[in-house]
């Protein structure tokens, strides 16, 4: 079971603008899951956190996502927003799992889900085990993203 760190809790930083002092979130970053296809005791499915200030967002959401953010103490009520990179499911099956963690951890502000195409059919057919939230479930479509393979020149 990983140890819970320093980045427990948000880190600042401050800024000095001439007379005064302002102090900023800083971008925490934690790695949930970096596993591929089959979740391992130590090692679990694509998922990365990301907390800026008191926010939270997902990307990637694995099999076992849940268990691994549980294990570092950030809590679920404050995620807002899940970005899916791509169908494969190391990198979505988790979606109905933390959905219900965010859920039960009484979140009533709407949860957006990002992905690219075909994500609203396949959030839908994840759903069919937990149709119902406490909260609005927004998701959207990346149509216009541009593939990978055409950045490579």
């Amino acid at each position: 079971m990983p140890q819970r760190s320093a980045l427990s809790q948000p880190h600042a930083y401050n800024v000095i603008n001439d007379d005064c002092v302002e102090e900023r979130p800083l971008i925490d970053l934690l790695l949930l899951g970096n596993g591929s296809m089959q979740p391992l005791p130590d090692r679990w499915l694509s998922s990365l956190m990301i907390r800026l200030g008191s926010d939270l967002i997902l990307f990637d959401c694995g099999e076992g996502t849940q268990i691994a953010a549980r294990s570092f103490g950030w809590g679920f009520k404050r995620i807002g927003a899940i970005c899916i990179s791509h169908h494969h499911a190391d990198h979505i099956a988790g979606l109905p799992g933390i959905l219900m963690c965010i859920a039960n951890a009484g979140r009533r502000e709407p949860v957006a889900i990002y992905g690219p195409r075909d994500i609203m059919r396949i959030v839908q057919n994840l759903l069919v085990i937990c149709p119902r939230f406490p909260f609005e479930l927004h998701v959207a479509e990346l149509v216009d993203a541009i593939p990978a393979s055409s950045l490579a020149t």
